[in-house]
């Protein structure tokens, strides 16, 4: 009888053969079916900001599969998530060894040293994500980016990348803030207000301003680039808002000593 060579993702070879590796890969094939069903839990638990649970989903699909990269970066987005950025740097790394042409994995190394305030860290990180040309969404490394410059006062590095984040996502919220808050570092007044502007602009209407800090703050941002650019009466209706929306913050105590300074006319 003439033996046959079947490709079964694993080898299989003739008669009783094939029948054993048959067995062997649907066997694999159901394991990846049922972590791969666990990963997806788990990220739908990040999403609803279930993080234990999505650890657990994320835990599962491991066992069953755990030379996928992608669940190891879904277990460091449930750790930084619950403010735990060294144990998520740990999962990072695990992703970025499996696949280290992972951006994700790089860019949310770099948002998790973000946190620990360990600004050339982030930098190197987010240069690893933007090197790899199938990432997707560079917008968010070139605004973590953006934000380290900032911290290191390195203000027109900042801007360069601040501005090409909003290049690539135009109504994305968080490099506008981070924008103004650069231009006012460099007395560009006109153009913080500007963005801070965007910021209240794109920010949803359903959003419960009594208890919005990043409102609040761009109220406050925007009525200080009004203030040094001698724009008083507009400053003081920007801060009067911050008084209305945080009456008990120290914004609104801030606010009230500039109104103190502002003769309106």
């Amino acid at each position: 009888m003439k033996k046959k060579v079947i490709h079964l993702g694993c080898m299989g070879f003739v008669t009783w053969t094939v029948a054993l590796s048959l067995v062997g890969c649907h066997g694999m094939k159901a394991r990846r079916q049922k972590a791969e069903s666990h990963y997806e839990y788990g990220i739908l638990y990040l999403q609803n900001s279930k993080y234990h649970l999505a650890k657990r989903e994320f835990q599962k699909a491991g066992e069953l599969n755990p030379k996928d990269y992608r669940l190891y970066n879904g277990l460091g987005l449930a750790y930084y998530f619950q403010g735990k950025f060294s144990l998520a740097i740990k999962e990072y790394e695990k992703s970025i060894k499996l696949n280290p042409k992972y951006p994700d994995a790089y860019n949310n190394m770099a948002s998790a040293f973000a946190k620990l305030k360990q600004w050339p860290k982030v930098i190197h990180y987010t240069d690893k994500a933007l090197f790899i040309l199938s990432y997707t969404t560079p917008e968010f490394a070139h605004y973590n980016k953006g934000v380290a410059y900032y911290h290191l006062e390195e203000y027109e590095k900042a801007q360069t990348e601040l501005e090409i984040s909003l290049e690539l996502e135009e109504n994305y919220i968080d490099p506008h803030y981070q924008l103004g808050l650069t231009k006012l570092k460099l007395k560009l007044y006109s153009g913080a207000s500007e963005e801070f502007q965007k910021v209240i602009q794109l920010l949803p209407m359903a959003r419960d301003k009594q208890g919005d800090p990043l409102l609040v703050d761009s109220h406050y941002y925007l009525a200080i680039s009004y203030y040094y650019s001698n724009q008083k009466n507009l400053a003081a209706k920007e801060f009067q808002k911050v008084i209305e929306f945080a009456p008990e913050s120290d914004r609104a105590q801030e606010a009230r000593q500039y109104l103190s300074k502002i003769e309106i006319k």
